[in-house]
Parts: C-alpha cells; sequence; structure tokens
C-alpha cells in the first residue's frame, strides 16, 4: 500500500531535532557522494493576471520540480508545485508571491516518495508543512557545523512563513542568548516576537532596521520573499554566518565577495527556468540559469553534505566570514519526506491507497 499523508498530519508527527537529525544523514550521504540532487527545473507560463484574484502583472503559472535519491534508505523523491507567482510591490520592495489557482483557492504540491528497491510508490506527501522545516532545519545544521561555538546572538531579516522554522532549528543548533527580528512591517516582526519568546523561552527582540538585527549577530538568516536585496554587504562583520534562503535576491553579489569562506548546497546553477517568452520576462533573477553569481569559482565551493561528512573544512576562526545559501534541494526532501513516512508508519496515520493504481501492466510497456 501507498501512504498518503497530508499536511495535518504532517504537523502531528513532525520534530524539528527528528528532522534536522535526517537532514543532516541526508547531507552526510550527499557529501559521500551515496546520494544525489538532480538538477532543479522551473517552468514559467506567462498568464492573464485578470482571472487571479490579487494577481499583477506580470504573473506565471510555474511547474517546479525537486529531485533527490538517498541509497542507504532506498529512496528516490520527486518534489512538485503548480503554482501561481507574480511579484507585487510591498513596503517598497519587490516581493515574490504565491496566489492560490481558482477556482478551488488552494495550492497543489506534494512529494512523491519511491522505494528504489522494488521501484513502488511508497508515499505521497502535501509539500506545504514540511517544506519550511527541511529549508530550516538545514540553515539550523548551518550553524551547528559553521558558526563559532560560542554563538549567542541571531539575528533575522524576515518574520513570515519560512523564518518560522529557521528560528526554531538555528535555535535547536546553538544556545543563543538574543534572537534579533526586523521586517518591513512593524506589527508582523512585534507579533514573531512576542510568539517565539514565549515558544523558546529567551529574548526575541523587534528591532526597527535590518542594519539593527544584523549589527552585532554571530549568526544572521534572511527568509523573505523579496526580489530585491534585504541584506547589505557594508553590515558584515568579522566571525559572522550568513544562512541565506534566497541567496540571489535577497544578499548583494558583493557577499560573495566579501565572505572568506562560501559553502553550497549544490554543484551548479540553483535553478534552470524555462520561460515562454524568454529569461527577461522574469522580475526575480531575469536569467535562466539563475542563482549563482559568475564571480565566484564554483567548481572549487565546497558543497556542505562534505562539510557534515568531514570531507571540507568547517570553521577555521572566529573572526571568518562565512557565507552558506540554503537553497531547496531534492535530497532534502527525499530525507524528510522518508522520516515522515517512518513516523506516519510507526503511528498508523495517513491514509492507505492501492499500490496498483500507479502499475501498469507489462503489455503496455515497451
Amino acid at each position: 500500500m501507498t501512504l498518503f499523508i497530508d499536511n495535518p498530519v504532517v504537523e502531528e508527527i513532525l520534530d524539528v531535532e527528528d528532522i534536522m537529525d535526517a537532514l543532516e544523514q541526508g547531507h552526510e550521504e550527499l557529501g559521500h557522494g551515496r546520494a544525489i540532487n538532480a538538477p532543479k527545473f522551473r517552468i514559467m507560463t506567462p498568464r492573464d493576471p485578470s482571472h487571479i484574484e490579487g494577481g499583477t502583472e506580470p504573473l506565471h503559472h510555474v511547474y517546479t520540480s525537486l529531485n533527490g535519491a538517498i541509497a542507504k534508505w532506498n529512496v528516490t523523491c520527486n518534489r512538485v508545485d503548480s503554482d501561481f507567482i507574480h511579484y507585487p510591490e510591498i513596503n517598497g520592495l519587490r516581493r515574490e508571491v504565491r496566489v492560490p489557482g481558482p477556482p478551488s483557492g488552494m495550492f497543489c504540491g506534494f512529494v512523491q516518495l519511491y522505494d528504489s528497491s522494488t521501484a513502488e510508490p511508497l508515499a505521497i506527501v502535501h509539500d506545504g508543512f514540511m517544506q519550511k522545516y527541511r529549508v530550516g532545519g538545514t540553515a539550523g545544521l548551518g550553524t551547528k557545523y559553521l558558526a563559532k561555538k560560542n554563538s549567542k546572538v541571531l539575528g533575522l531579516i524576515g518574520s513570515g512563513w519560512q523564518q518560522s522554522s529557521a528560528i526554531e532549528c538555528h535555535c535547536a543548533a546553538a544556545d543563543f542568548e538574543l534572537v534579533k527580528i526586523f521586517s518591513p512591517t512593524k506589527e508582523n516582526r512585534e507579533a514573531f516576537a512576542a510568539e517565539y519568546t514565549e515558544k523558546l523561552g529567551i529574548e526575541v527582540r523587534a528591532v526597527d532596521s535590518a542594519e539593527e538585527a544584523v549589527s552585532g549577530a554571530d549568526v544572521v538568516c534572511t527568509a523573505t520573499n523579496a526580489v530585491d536585496p534585504v541584506l547589505k554587504t557594508e553590515w558584515i562583520e568579522p566571525g559572522m554566518l550568513i544562512t541565506a534562503i534566497k541567496d540571489a535576491t535577497e544578499i548583494e553579489y558583493e557577499t560573495f565577495e566579501r565572505a572568506d569562506y562560501i559553502v553550497s548546497n549544490r554543484d551548479g546553477p540553483n535553478w534552470n527556468r524555462f520561460a515562454i517568452g524568454g529569461a527577461e520576462m522574469i522580475p526575480e533573477g531575469q536569467s535562466d540559469n539563475w542563482g549563482k553569481p559568475g564571480n565566484v569559482d564554483w567548481d572549487n565551493i565546497p558543497i556542505f553534505g562534505e562539510v557534515v561528512a568531514g570531507l571540507k573544512p568547517a570553521r577555521t576562526s572566529d573572526d571568518q566570514v562565512i557565507l552558506f545559501p540554503v537553497t531547496g534541494e531534492g535530497v532534502q526532501f527525499a530525507a524528510v519526506a522518508y522520516r515522515l513516512y517512518e513516523r506516519a508508519k510507526e503511528r498508523g496515520l495517513g491514509t492507505e491507497v492501492d499500490t496498483t493504481l500507479w502499475l501498469q501492466d507489462a503489455k503496455y510497456i515497451p
């Protein structure tokens, strides 16, 4: 039987430390060459925004696929999203914003998890709730492996959906005494600070500027939907670890030059994008191969999995500025989806579906 695991079940069984353990093992396998991230791609079709409530020009239908495999767990996965995305200006910054599609007013995204020893589907997992923790968990592992050992101050830019997992995972990896949070909307950052002060039992302080959030921080995490940079290179101080969820847009390209050491999630570009009308139609990045500044020798940048596996160095001094672009990868989905599948099976949760619905008789296959 194939297990369907929806968001409410994921939310019930997901444990931050458990997910970070799965991600750590997945990255270690990647470092040793026993796991794989396939090239990511996105197909973008321009659409008329008038039939999407709140939609603005330009608006695209976006089909996104991330694939990965981990040999020791016999799992291969394909994470797919079918979304509408537009780029409104909010508080003076362009944003990448998903909007629900008609007529349902809902979103479509899931992970297909396959058993590579049988070639059959193990599970179909909603990607919504798990998605933010597989990125936030990787950012937290960045703190574990790349931050100064005595890190006490965490600076956050962004107070939205993605940052809500990043703060939990960073704080699970280090004993921070103070978290400073900035986002453009005062009410949002103050509500975020109040919620996580209570939830984490440490001071989370809302501040009035991104520069103030960064100043004096040992670790900085940007987690926004901004299309334009929110972190200025001139704010960076010796010894900082910068974990950027969207490295191509949240930080300036000069930050890559300022960093003493860069650790990446993958070889090659972050995205291969195929847009009807050409890449110039895309406000975010405006290129087909998006996400890796050309002035960096990416062939010699260590992969985070190699650091986790002990094959490449982590931090070598407390003055080192380290940049870790924490982008989404297929191996993250493989690790997290498989751990959720295990936990759901243990607890008898999820909905079993006849696996043969996905299988075909040999007579139909050449």
